[in-house]
Parts: structure tokens; sequence; C-alpha cells
């Protein structure tokens, strides 16, 4: 929206490409409660809210959230579909971890970077 709001997109006018937009304080903060996170098709968003939501309502130590989330993250990459998600749920854990100074347990590189 260019008055700078946040917005979620409703709907798109297919003739035009117009966007419906959204910004109704409630139904934006329902849709983005875990961060404005754009580029997700709703299912992978609902997944990523769900995983979210039960991660932070079982662990309300930040470090233990990073670890079920890391946890949750080694899961769901071993299937090539879950691409985008896992992409998003690493963000979601990567700013969690700086927000909170927790350093990681598991470093992965190449081999051929190890020297």
């Amino acid at each position: 929206m260019r008055s700078g709001q946040p917005a979620i997109v409703k709907d798109r006018l297919k003739s035009s490409g117009e966007l419906i937009l959204e910004n109704e304080p409630k139904a934006v903060q329902q849709a983005f409660r875990h961060g404005y996170v754009n580029g997700m098709t709703p299912e992978t968003r609902a997944s990523l809210n769900e995983i979210l939501d039960r991660i932070k309502g079982e662990n309300k130590d930040p470090a233990e959230r990073v670890t079920a989330m890391q946890t949750k993250l080694n899961e769901i990459e071993q299937d090539p579909r879950n691409r985008d998600l896992a992409r998003y749920l690493r963000s979601e854990m990567m700013h969690l971890m700086n927000t909170y100074s927790i350093k990681p347990r598991e470093f992965k590189l190449d081999e051929i970077n190890v020297r």
C-alpha cells in the first residue's frame, strides 16, 4: 500500500492485475502473527504458522524454541517439496537467534571449505 500501512492481498483482478488489499489491523495482525513474510503460498504460510504456533506454545525459552525449530527443520528438509517452508523456518530461527544472541549448535559446511 502506498501509505506504508501493512496489508494483506485479498484478491487479484485477472483483467487488470490490480490487487484488492485488506488493511484492517486485526486481519493483518492475524495473517502476520509470526512476522511480515512475503512470497509464500497460502498453504506454505498456513504450515509455517502451525509449526511456529506449536513451537511457541510448547516452549517459552528462546533457546528451547531454537532447538525445536532445528529439529523440525531437519525433519522437513528431508522432502524437497518443502524447500520454501524450510527456507522461511530457517529465517525465523535465525531471527530468533540474532534477537536473543543464541549461538548455533550445528554448523553446516561443505568438505571443500574445511581446512
